[in-house]
């Protein structure tokens, strides 16, 4: 067995038992989605305050909303079209919410550059959910790219939790060079 595969039974066991706990306890798939998209906005809220760390820890957070919400509904047999409309439209705004938190921050320190950047950013996320959701009322299945949203947020959480936030080799936003500053979250 390789070392990515033992990572992968390991969370998907844990996963798996997250599923059965929730799937138990009979709380709504949408209500977990609800909660991602809230849980996302506090990480706004900290990445525009520069905690980037604290929003990092978060974000991993609703990201695990994120990766069970569809499963407890097929667990617990309640897949509907509006659920799925309901979880992809709160992805929509969970990834806008924790740009947002990105583009304040970098305009409160006047880095123009990176809000710039932000913004293109922000455009291509939304353009991105848009295409493949045009393109599938055109062709029956469109899954195209090279990181669907839980691996992309897995490199991107990479990048918050970074040591060396100053390091140029991040591959987030989050993780790209901002001045440290301040005696919070590990930034001295």
């Amino acid at each position: 067995m390789t070392y990515t595969r033992a990572i992968g039974v390991v969370f998907g066991t844990a996963i798996d038992r997250i599923v059965r706990w929730l799937a138990l306890s009979r709380i709504h798939p949408n209500v977990l989605t609800f909660l991602g998209l809230v849980i996302n906005i506090v990480a706004a809220f900290l990445f525009a305050a520069g905690s980037f760390r604290w929003a990092g820890a978060v974000v991993i957070g609703a990201g695990l909303f994120d990766m069970v919400d569809g499963r407890v509904a097929r667990e617990t047999n309640r897949v509907t079209r509006f659920g799925g409309f309901f979880d992809s439209v709160l992805d929509r705004y969970s990834d806008l919410a924790l740009l947002m938190g990105l583009l304040v921050y970098y305009a409160s320190i006047n880095r123009f550059f990176y809000v710039v950047l932000t913004a293109i950013v922000m455009t291509g996320s939304v353009m991105v959910s848009y295409t493949r959701a045009r393109s599938e009322n055109t062709i029956p299945r469109c899954k195209v790219g090279f990181l669907e949203r839980n691996g992309a947020g897995l490199v991107g959480d990479r990048g918050t939790l970074e040591p060396d936030r100053d390091s140029p080799h991040d591959l987030h936003l989050a993780g790209n060079q901002a001045p440290r500053r301040g005696p919070i979250a590990g930034r001295a």
